[in-house]
């Protein structure tokens, strides 16, 4: 049986299912820990948060392609890390596969992974009441003071 064309419409088809059926799993638990925080923060503002660290991860990786594109100054790798752990992973994640661009450079796909499994991570821990970051730092998530 002769291998599928990497363009091919059934191989297209099943890449775009994995993707996107991959970013709706890791939307699963930062989104009930987010919807859980919107008990003691505004909704509004978390929401306007997300939105807008959102927008700037994606401008910032459309940026880069397009300086790429043109061998012009770039978008520091730092500077879209540091997009991606403030919350922007998800636009990064969008962005990686609109703009096919950076999906090739290994060293930055570790990078970004690791903040994506550390969102992962602390929403996880978020759900179940800082349990794990408690151990490691006793008193975290503390709501009493000692006096």
């Amino acid at each position: 049986m002769p291998e599928e064309s990497p363009r091919s419409p059934r191989r297209r088809r099943f890449l775009w299912n994995r993707t996107w059926g991959l970013f709706v799993l890791l939307l699963i638990l930062p989104g009930i820990a987010t919807y859980r925080l919107t008990s003691t923060l505004s909704p509004i503002l978390i929401l306007g948060y997300l939105a807008v660290i959102s927008a700037w991860t994606f401008i910032a990786y459309g940026h880069d392609k397009r300086r790429a594109q043109v061998n012009g100054w770039r978008v520091r790798e730092w500077n879209l890390h540091l997009l991606e752990l403030f919350g922007g992973w998800p636009a990064a994640y969008v962005a990686q596969n609109v703009f096919r661009h950076k999906t090739a450079k290994i060293r930055f796909l570790a990078v970004f992974w690791t903040i994506v499994a550390l969102h992962q991570l602390l929403a996880f821990d978020a759900m179940n009441n800082w349990r794990l970051l408690g151990m490691m730092a006793p008193g975290w998530g503390d709501s009493r003071v000692d006096t």
